[in-house]
């Protein structure tokens, strides 16, 4: 009885934190790590200390059980008699970002289908509204009120998005013709995850494969079907953090204040990248107050403290000092060669730089200009309104900017007009390009692609996009492959 002073034939037949909570007594995976360290029996001070800390989570996460020997003495006649008429209502489940949660999907199921097993999915975030977002292995997500989640008691340690099981993005791209589209014909590698044509391979194939696939390039680098079949996930210890995205790694991010009249102080946190969700970048935040928040790379840019951006800009100004303005040098085709030789090295033909030297005089760059539909093509693949500018260093007249204009974007072009010069290295850091915030898009001939990207993207962090044709890849010579296989695997 525990304390009851009633008779057995009266009692709830319920322990006392039934009473107060209406659930079961549990333990939430997200503190239960904090309990995986042995005691230092051998520190007596530590050991103290590291009992006391313990203590002060039990008691703020789930009552003790001294607690519930008080509340099993405390003899409150009128809430057991509102508890055995079914007047009380339990109090709301209380969950955290990383608890898993069994979700049992009510409105799939039918009379057929009564004893469906829950799901196990992970939250993500808690909203103040009760309901959970929550996350399943293949990256998917799905809303949830914490009326229909249930706390899960199996020991998942697992965080990691399988590669295999993670959803691709409609815009993923053909290696070898570059296009979207038929994606019914699509087939994506379980190896490296890339998107292959059954049409674009050599030989061509006549139907979807089976089972496990493996395309040409990781065949050709000695992976195999039963390699890839026979592959873990990676864990949390083999994670690196891509060379672009390593200035974000331990950066300062602010939560601005929330509430009425912003009750809720903002607060500082530390950004940790904890991998991908498919082809996007996930990054930690854990703020002062000790809340977890996941970020994507737009939003997490979007709320960087503002030293980062500034240290981040000394540092390519001070960059660009002590390279003394490389050699960019437009005169004639000798010190064209010369430019292009250093932006992409490895065996720049003369040809090329007298085609540049051409092109560079005639400065007819109107009809290179992309379409509106190419234009709106590229806004539906990148977010380029999430972005704080939009440069333009060609100047454009057509209505590809009012469709950047209308999609949203702050669309900025050079003050100096349309040139080539316009590009050189530091010329876009004088202009006030912040590297952590600004896009470029160019619409230029190919050969002026090879003499601008290599220093564009020097002085830009976020992305370069050029509007040319599909030869620029397939009739590419060998210095652009190597140069676009280097950027690739950066």
């Amino acid at each position: 009885m525990l304390g009851y002073n009633c008779s057995p034939q009266s009692s709830s037949k319920l322990a006392p934190y039934h009473i107060m909570h209406a659930v079961e007594p549990t333990i939430p995976p997200a503190i239960k790590e904090r309990f995986n360290s042995d005691l230092n029996l051998e520190d007596a001070d530590a050991a103290a200390r590291s009992i006391v800390q313990r203590a002060v989570v039990l008691r703020r996460h789930m009552a003790m059980a001294g607690g519930n020997l008080l509340i099993a003495q405390h003899r409150d006649s009128l809430r057991y008699a509102r508890l055995r008429g079914g007047a009380m209502l339990p109090r709301v489940r209380r969950f955290e970002i990383g608890d898993y949660v069994y979700y049992r999907n009510t409105s799939a199921r039918t009379a057929l289908d009564p004893e469906a097993k829950p799901e196990i999915l992970r939250v993500v975030e808690v909203r103040p509204t009760g309901v959970l977002v929550l996350e399943g292995r293949c990256g998917s997500r799905l809303n949830a009120h914490v009326s229909h989640c249930a706390p899960c008691h199996l020991p998942i340690e697992d965080h990691i998005v399988d590669p295999r099981l993670a959803r691709p993005s409609p815009s993923l791209a053909c290696e070898v013709c570059k296009f979207p589209d038929a994606e019914e014909w699509m087939l994506l590698c379980d190896g490296c995850g890339t998107g292959w044509h059954t049409y674009c391979l050599k030989p061509p194939l006549t139907h979807i494969p089976e089972g496990t696939w493996v395309c040409p390039q990781c065949t050709s680098s000695g992976v195999s079907k039963e390699q890839v079949q026979g592959r873990q996930p990676k864990g949390e210890s083999s994670l690196t953090v891509p060379r672009h995205l390593k200035e974000l790694e331990g950066a300062m991010v602010m939560r601005p204040g929330t509430g009425h009249g912003r009750r809720k102080a903002r607060q500082m946190g530390v950004a940790n990248y904890v991998g991908r969700q498919g082809r996007s970048h996930r990054f930690q935040v854990i703020y002062d107050d000790g809340e977890v928040e996941m970020l994507g790379l737009m939003e997490l840019r979007s709320r960087l403290a503002s030293g980062l951006e500034e240290r981040a800009v000394e540092r390519r100004v001070s960059a660009v000092s002590r390279k003394a303005r490389v050699c960019w040098e437009l005169e004639n085709v000798e010190t064209i060669h010369c430019t292009l030789e250093h932006g992409m090295p490895g065996g720049q033909s003369r040809e090329k730089a007298v085609v540049l030297h051409t092109a560079i005089q005639r400065a007819e760059w109107g009809e290179y200009e992309p379409t509106p539909s190419e234009v709106r093509g590229l806004v539906e693949i990148i977010l380029l309104e999430k972005v704080s500018k939009v440069l333009l260093p060609f100047a454009w007249g057509g209505d590809g900017m009012h469709v950047l204009l209308d999609a949203g974007c702050s669309v900025w072009q050079m003050s100096g007009g349309s040139s080539v010069e316009s590009m050189a290295p530091g010329r876009l850091l004088e202009e006030g390009v912040s590297p952590c915030s600004e896009a470029v898009v160019l619409g230029a001939p190919a050969e002026v692609l090879d003499l601008c990207l290599p220093s564009v993207i020097k002085q830009v962090g976020i992305m370069v996009a050029g509007c040319t044709s599909l030869g620029y890849v397939t009739g590419a010579d060998e210095a652009r492959v190597r140069w676009l296989r280097c950027m690739q695997e950066q």
